[in-house]
């Protein structure tokens, strides 16, 4: 019979680190929607109204994939204290039924 063994601090560690990286994209997302926002001031009439159209539609998909990236955390972040408190509990359980009589 094979060993259930679960590393609780590896899946946190998982989880933390999925939670970093989030973080950082979700900086680089609004570090390129400023930029944009700050070329907008450059550009007049056809070509300004063109731009600021582009732009507002960027900014569009950069708050969505920031909201994407919080949910993504969230969900894992959710996990992994599920699978750590599922251990936890079960070791607990197993732990005192083991004078119990089958």
């Amino acid at each position: 019979m094979a060993i259930l063994s679960t590393d609780t601090a590896v899946q946190a560690a998982v989880g933390q680190e999925i939670g970093n990286i989030a973080a950082a994209q979700k900086g680089q997302i609004q570090a390129f929607l400023s930029e944009v926002q700050a070329l907008q001031a450059q550009f007049q009439g056809e070509a300004g109204m063109a731009t600021q159209a582009k732009a507002s539609q960027l900014h569009e998909v950069g708050i969505a994939l920031m909201a994407e990236f919080d949910s993504i955390a969230e969900r894992v972040g959710h996990a992994t204290t599920g699978y750590i408190n599922s251990d936890a509990d079960g070791a607990s359980i197993i732990g005192s039924s083991a004078g119990a009589a089958f």
